[in-house]
């Protein structure tokens, strides 16, 4: 092989690699639930960063192998790194906490990471509007990280994040979106009533005949200006109101104004 075919073929592999942070396949689901836990346990409450060492050690697996999953627990903000070592986040921290009390619920506390990530983005806007099947999901998730096939179970570890953490859940193929946040949740939208019609005075009412008075008709003429309105006004149109509540007060009395 020439040293042309070579260099092609290293260009072609680095063309291939995904444009966004996918968790390894190379370590089982449960196992990086474990390293997330022993970051949070080995830093002393956050006071100091950790080693890969340590993790290792902690989980029983080889520092080489823990560390296939830090590119994606950097990427999408779990862990940073501080020197040869890596701190954990606030929420991996809460989380870590958490889990001492309830191993159930603790995950809820990496909600605000996960949310924030790449593949979230991604998926939330078609999945307030739908369910999904789970390969429909992989395939935008695939589109938007210029993912080729072979890397559909990185993809597919993703909806395991995902639903681990309680934005979505799965039933079958179908997953749905269900993590409601003051952020995130649609708006309640009202429809606008109609604004009330602004007049000089509303028309007369006619209200039923007064019993204690056979024959008598009743009108109830309320009207109110507001200052600020009548301000807005044009003389003629005052002059032209005005002429009118004499008139009203005139037809009462039986006499021209």
């Amino acid at each position: 092989m020439s040293d042309t075919q070579t260099d092609d073929d290293a260009n072609k592999s680095r063309r291939q690699q995904p444009t966004e942070a996918l968790p390894t396949v190379r370590i089982a689901f449960q196992k990086q639930q474990r390293c997330l836990l022993a970051y949070g346990y080995e830093s002393n409450n956050g006071s100091e960063p950790v080693k890969i060492e340590q993790v290792a050690k902690a989980v029983e697996m080889n520092p080489s192998t823990v560390s296939l999953a830090n590119p994606f627990f950097e990427k999408i903000g779990l862990i940073s790194k501080v020197g040869r070592a890596f701190a954990p986040s606030s929420a991996l921290l809460e989380y870590a906490r958490a889990y001492r009390w309830s191993q159930d619920t603790a995950p809820i506390k990496l909600q605000s990471v996960f949310a924030q990530a790449w593949f979230t983005r991604t998926l939330q806007p078609k999945l307030q509007m739908r369910d999904m099947a789970a390969d429909e999901a992989i395939q935008t998730l695939a589109d938007r990280a210029n993912a080729l096939p072979e890397y559909k179970s990185n993809l597919s570890m993703i909806l395991d994040y995902m639903e681990w953490v309680g934005l979505i859940t799965r039933e079958g193929d179908r997953i749905a979106w269900v993590w409601r946040s003051e952020s995130t949740a649609p708006e309640e939208t009202k429809m606008p009533s109609a604004p009330e019609p602004t007049t000089a005075a509303r028309a007369p009412e006619p209200t039923a005949q007064d019993q204690s008075s056979p024959g008598a008709i009743r009108l109830s003429v309320n009207v109110s200006i507001d200052m600020a309105e009548l301000s807005g006004w044009s003389a003629e149109r005052i002059t032209a109101f005005f002429s009118g509540v004499a008139q009203v007060l005139a037809a009462q009395k039986g006499s021209k104004p």
